[in-house]
């Protein structure tokens, strides 16, 4: 866990630095001046964001959930001023305040006092193994635009563990940043896209769609209530139900590929970084049998997901070559695959009909592929137990 703690102690030296309106104080400064002043403009800073204009950019949310809070026990991760809380506060149960610096905290511990709020808890998280000394009843984790500026397998580590101390059914409530705003901003390195976002201290911003957002909460199983954009694509909203006693189950599959390079085969699902598959190398056995190797992998989602391949770096038109074939008898004889390159680029979605072969030709453009299984067979739990997989070069002449 020392890779994430050291994330914290990153993220400490610049999450002092907080907004508060159209502008950004370190909350140390904050706790300098009198109590009137630090209220007074608490208080203008939250009429400028929920109200008029802002309204669509934090307040539409204290109307959403206002009502749904009530009498709920909340988790408010990277919970900064307490904007969220304190609005929170009226209707919830309790609410803690988990925040990985003393001085956010301690200004909103000063201002509960001053508005006479006796419902909140205060959380300093100084390592990951401190969020073992939370409660085990917590109805919602509201993380609103705290865990996109972690790398994703530190978010999902930190996630997981609050998870931890929810209740069997919780509510996930997030704010981030889509990929849509990172596009327009020219698609840069995440560690370059904090600078953009969120000021020249910021080491990190991620973004998320619903699928990163499905990764995050596995192995649990969940259902999604909310999902959009919002405020000009500057930021997207997820309210997910988590149901931590149905977690995914795993289905055996025996995959064939035709490639006689082991190498190859370890690319096509452990290469990557692209956080695109559950499956990985501890429970994968790799058997060699004429230059065919087979292996029996798990599936953790309900349709079979590859990693991505990193195709040959050459001009050559590439094929792909597909053949699935069961010993099962299955309700349809047909699977639909969805092909896609790169970053999560479709560039063909076919009917396969088990037991008969068919191609696809990848485009030139393309670095790297995968293959996505949508199906009512993967449903009800009929995987195909056979894949075969041919990945064909042919040279222009």
């Amino acid at each position: 866990m020392n890779d994430i703690n050291s994330w914290f102690e990153t993220l400490r030296s610049k999450w002092s630095e907080v907004p508060l309106g159209t502008t950004r104080i370190d909350s140390n400064d904050l706790l300098k001046i009198n109590d009137e002043e630090m209220l007074q403009n608490w208080t203008n800073s939250l009429n400028d964001d929920t109200t008029y204009l802002k309204y669509s950019h934090r307040g539409w949310y204290y109307d959403l959930y206002f009502d749904i809070f009530k009498d709920k026990k909340i988790i408010d991760l990277g919970s900064g001023l307490g904007f969220d809380s304190i609005t929170f506060s009226k209707v919830a149960k309790s609410i803690t305040c988990i925040d990985l610096v003393k001085s956010n905290l301690e200004f909103i511990k000063k201002l509960a006092k001053l508005k006479n709020i006796n419902n909140l808890d205060f959380f300093y998280m100084e390592s990951i193994e401190d969020l073992s000394k939370l409660d085990n009843d917590f109805d919602v984790i509201f993380a609103c635009g705290s865990l996109l500026h972690i790398p994703f397998e530190y978010a999902k580590i930190q996630l997981l563990e609050l998870l931890k101390h929810t209740k069997s059914t919780s509510r996930l409530v997030m704010l981030t940043y889509p990929k849509e705003r990172w596009e327009k901003d020219g698609s840069p390195s995440f560690f370059e896209w904090g600078k953009m976002t969120d000021g020249e201290k910021t080491p990190y911003a991620e973004y998320y769609n619903q699928e990163k957002i499905l990764k995050l909460i596995h192995p649990y199983q969940s259902e999604t209530i909310l999902n959009f954009n919002f405020y000009f694509n500057s930021f997207n909203w997820f309210d997910i139900k988590v149901l931590k006693e149905s977690k995914v189950k795993s289905y055996y599959n025996k995959i064939e590929i035709f490639d006689s390079n082991k190498e190859n085969l370890l690319n096509f699902f452990f290469s990557c970084n692209k956080i695109v598959t559950y499956i990985n190398e501890q429970n994968v056995n790799f058997i060699k049998k004429d230059n065919i190797y087979t292996f029996e992998c798990s599936s953790t989602t309900d349709h079979l997901t590859s990693n991505y391949f990193d195709l040959p770096k050459n001009q050559s038109n590439k094929i792909i070559e597909l053949y699935i074939d069961s010993n099962k008898k299955f309700d349809s004889n047909f699977l639909t695959l969805d092909l896609q390159y790169d970053d999560y680029v479709s560039f063909g979605r076919i009917k396969i009909e088990l037991g008969k072969v068919i191609t696809a030709e990848i485009p030139k453009a393309a670095k790297s592929v995968r293959i996505v299984i949508y199906s009512d067979l993967v449903e009800k739990v009929q995987i195909p137990e056979i894949i075969l997989i041919n990945l064909i070069e042919h040279n222009e002449k």
